[in-house]
């Protein structure tokens, strides 16, 4: 009975993925993007450790996700002529219980400051739990308040 009750949590916790939303990706680009949990996990991700504080204590892990930088990069940034105006763009991360978060274009920018923020799938190795879903991960906060859970939109404005 114990080993039927360990694979059948261990075949939920590897199909957790498929029940998760997809990430939309929409607003100022040229090809808007929806993006499957199992179409993010696919692909190449980047790993990096974060420590903030909750208001549940302080949480440390480590994260792999595909770099939003990345995502918004296939989904082309749609640009004015004016000198910078890539850099007038932000970023409302959108979670599937409303929660959001503003972050802007420069944090993210390669060649301003170049935040490894990504679109997490799994955490300290694992697949992330199915309360958390696609997870927005930003390092070097000290609060975990960007950290959206279950990602359903990424809007450039």
């Amino acid at each position: 009975m114990r080993v039927l009750l360990a694979g059948v949590v261990a075949a939920l916790a590897l199909a957790a993925p498929s029940a998760w939303a997809d990430v939309a990706v929409t607003g100022a680009v040229t090809k808007p993007l929806a993006l499957t949990p199992a179409a993010l996990a696919a692909e190449p991700l980047v790993s990096l450790h974060v420590a903030f504080a909750t208001s549940h204590g302080d949480e440390a892990a480590d994260y792999a996700g595909v770099p939003l930088w990345t995502v918004l990069q296939r989904a082309g940034l749609v640009d004015g002529q004016a000198k910078g105006a890539h850099l007038r763009h932000g970023i409302l991360v959108t979670g599937a219980d409303g929660y959001g978060v503003l972050l802007a274009i420069g944090e993210l920018d390669p060649e301003f400051a170049g935040k490894q923020v990504i679109l997490a799938v799994k955490r300290d190795g694992q697949p992330l739990a199915g309360d958390e879903g696609v997870r927005l991960v930003v390092p070097g906060d000290k609060r975990g308040g960007r950290s959206v859970r279950h990602v359903v939109k990424i809007e450039v404005e």
